[in-house]
C-alpha cells in the first residue's frame, strides 16, 4: 500500500493504471510457454469463485519499504487476488517494469500463492497454481 500512496503523491496515479492495463491483457501464454494464448484477466476468470471480482492493483512486488530503498529504481508488479473456485484465495503478481522506466523487459511471473484456511502455498508456476486450485 504504501507504494500507491507514493505513487498518488507524485502525481502519477496513471502509470499504475498503466501496469494493471498491461497485466490484464498479457498473455498467459507468454509468461509459460505451455498455457493456451488468453489475456491473464480471462485466463484467472476461470480459477475464480462465481460470481467473483478480481481485485487488480499494481506495486513494488514487495521489494521497497525502507527510505534507503528510493535511493534504487523500484520494481513494479500488477497483482490479481480474487475468491478461488474451490475455495481460499488465490494471488498472482506480475513483475513488468520499474517505477523509473515503466513497462520494460519481459513480462514474469513474480509470485503466485493460494490461501486456504490458514496456510498459504507459494506456486512457481502459473500451470502449478491452477492445478491447486482446482483441487480440493
Amino acid at each position: 500500500m504504501v507504494f500507491a500512496i507514493t505513487m498518488l503523491g507524485c502525481g502519477i496515479a496513471s502509470a499504475e493504471d498503466v501496469f494493471v492495463t498491461t497485466a490484464r491483457g498479457l498473455s498467459v501464454r507468454r509468461l509459460e510457454s505451455g498455457l493456451p494464448d488468453l489475456p491473464l484477466e480471462r485466463w484467472l476468470r476461470k480459477l475464480t469463485a462465481h460470481k467473483t471480482e478480481i481485485q487488480w492493483e499494481s506495486n513494488d512486488c514487495g521489494e521497497a519499504g525502507t527510505p534507503a530503498d528510493t535511493s534504487n529504481d523500484v520494481p513494479v508488479c500488477a497483482q490479481a487476488s480474487a475468491a478461488a473456485v474451490n475455495g481460499g484465495v488465490m494471488s498472482v503478481s506480475i513483475a513488468l517494469g520499474t517505477l523509473s522506466h515503466g513497462i520494460s523487459g519481459e513480462p514474469a511471473l513474480f509470485d503466485a500463492t493460494l490461501t486456504r484456511g490458514n496456510r498459504t502455498t507459494s506456486f512457481r508456476s502459473l500451470e502449478a497454481l491452477a492445478k491447486a486450485v482446482r483441487s480440493k
